[in-house]
C-alpha cells in the first residue's frame, strides 16, 4: 500500500481536525511517508475504545525516524494520536503483538487509492480535460455544505443518479454528465431532509429563487423583505409547533429581522461568508433552491 509522498521544502504543516473515519487512513499515510510502505506490511495498528491509535513497530526503526514520525502524528492526528502513538510490543508488555498472524487484516484506503479507483468508475475529468476539474474532488466539493462537510447519503444519492442516467457508449459506469445530474438529485433530497429539522427552510429558500450568488448580504435582505419572508417563517413555526430561527421571534417589523434570518442560515451551514463581504450558497442547497451561480451546476428543469 503506497501512501502520498512527502512534499519537498520547509513549509510547516498546520494542525487540522481529524474525524474518526479519517484517522486510520491519515496515520497510514504518515507511516508510509516517514518509514515507507514496507513498514505498513510488517507492522500493525491498535485502536482503543475511544478511537485512539497506536502504531506498533515490529521491526527495527532508527530513533530519529521514530521521533520524526511521532512529532508528525501528534501534529496532524489531533486527539486520535493518544498518549503513546508509537510503541513496540515490549513497550506495550504484549509479546503476542510480535506474531504477524495476530490481528485482523483490514484494507485501508488512502486518498491516492480512492482517487485511482474513482477514476476507473467515473473517468478522471469533469469534461475533456482538467480545466473542468477532476471527478474525485469535484463531486465531494459540490456536495459539501458551508462547513465543507459532505455526508455519505448525499454522495451515494449522487452516484446512484449518475449511474441511472448514463448513456451509451458506456466506457465507464458513470461519467461527468451523470455526476452533474447526481448533484441535482442530491441537492433536492438534502433540502427536503433539512426541512424535516427546520420546517421554515423551504419558505426561506423559495423566496430566493433566481438570486445569483455570491452576492452582498443586502441582496438576501432586500429579497426577503420584498417577499414578506419573515412573517411567513413565523407562521410556519407556529403551525408546525417547532421553533423558528433562533432570535427571529419578536423581530417582526424590526430592521434587523432579515439579518437574523441570514445568520440562521450561516449557523446551519446553508450559506457562507466570502471575501469582499459577499455571501455564497453551496451547490448542495443552491441547486434545489434554483439560485443561480455563474459557472455552477444548473438547477434542474421541469420535464
Amino acid at each position: 500500500m503506497m501512501g502520498k509522498k512527502a512534499k519537498k521544502g520547509k513549509a510547516q504543516r498546520t494542525k487540522s481536525t481529524i474525524r474518526y473515519d479519517e484517522a486510520l487512513p491519515k496515520f497510514t499515510d504518515l507511516v508510509s511517508e516517514h518509514l515507507g510502505s514496507k513498514a505498513l506490511r510488517r507492522d500493525c495498528f491498535l485502536r482503543d475504545a475511544d478511537g485512539n491509535l497506536t502504531y506498533v513497530v515490529r521491526g527495527k526503526i532508527a530513533p530519529a525516524k521514530r521521533d520524526a514520525l511521532a512529532n508528525a502524528v501528534k501534529l496532524e492526528m489531533g486527539t486520535y494520536a493518544g498518549d503513546l502513538p508509537i510503541a513496540t510490543p515490549d513497550e506495550l508488555f504484549d509479546d503476542a503483538l510480535n506474531d504477524s498472524e495476530v490481528g485482523i487484516l483490514e484494507y485501508v484506503a488512502t486518498a491516492a487509492t480512492q482517487r485511482a479507483i474513482f477514476n476507473l468508475i467515473a473517468g478522471e475529468f469533469m469534461g475533456a480535460d482538467r480545466r473542468r476539474g477532476r471527478t474525485y474532488t469535484w463531486v465531494i466539493d459540490h456536495l459539501a455544505d458551508a462547513f465543507h462537510e459532505t455526508t455519505p447519503r448525499s454522495f451515494l444519492i449522487a452516484l446512484r443518479k449518475a449511474a441511472q442516467t448514463r448513456i451509451n457508449p458506456k466506457v465507464t459506469p458513470i461519467d461527468h454528465l451523470g455526476i452533474r445530474e447526481g448533484v441535482q438529485a442530491a441537492s433536492t433530497v438534502r433540502v427536503d431532509q433539512l426541512g424535516e429539522d427546520y420546517p421554515w427552510i423551504k419558505t426561506v429558500l423559495d423566496d430566493l429563487e433566481g438570486l445569483e450568488v455570491p452576492c452582498p448580504p443586502d441582496a438576501f435582505v432586500k429579497r426577503w423583505r420584498s417577499q414578506g419572508t419573515v412573517t411567513r417563517v413565523n407562521q410556519v413555526a407556529r403551525r408546525s409547533s417547532r421553533p423558528g430561527p433562533i432570535g427571529l421571534e419578536g423581530t417582526l417589523g424590526h430592521s434587523a429581522a432579515e439579518e437574523v434570518l441570514l445568520d440562521a442560515l450561516k449557523s446551519i451551514g446553508v450559506v457562507e461568508e466570502r471575501s469582499g463581504d459577499r455571501i455564497n450558497m453551496p451547490d448542495l442547497f443552491r441547486v434545489a433552491a434554483k439560485i443561480k451561480r455563474r459557472g455552477g451546476v444548473r438547477p434542474p428543469t421541469a420535464r
